[in-house]
């Protein structure tokens, strides 16, 4: 394996994980925050919170954007065969 495979390899498994990764970073700081009394336990809870539903959030839309591109794809090919017929 050459090493601009391992390097596309290693883009193509931190694209994966990005959302993941940003949310990580974003609890770090807030126990950061939290434990140098920047923000309270009830300002914590909230940064979690929305963390939280907008990683869910971000999954949601990801997936039904592949389920959108995967059906139009499939009509697409369909017509394409439709058409070469006849």
């Amino acid at each position: 394996m050459s090493l601009s495979e391992r390097a596309k390899n290693i883009i193509s498994f931190l694209n994966g994980f990005r959302k993941f990764i940003i949310m990580l970073v974003l609890v770090l700081v807030g126990i950061v925050f939290r434990v140098t009394d920047f923000i309270s336990g009830a300002e914590m809870v909230d940064l979690l919170k929305h963390t939280a539903v907008a990683f869910m959030a971000a999954n949601g839309v990801e997936h039904m954007m592949k389920a959108t591109q995967e059906w139009v794809k499939g009509k697409i090919q369909k017509e394409i065969k439709e058409a070469k017929d006849d």
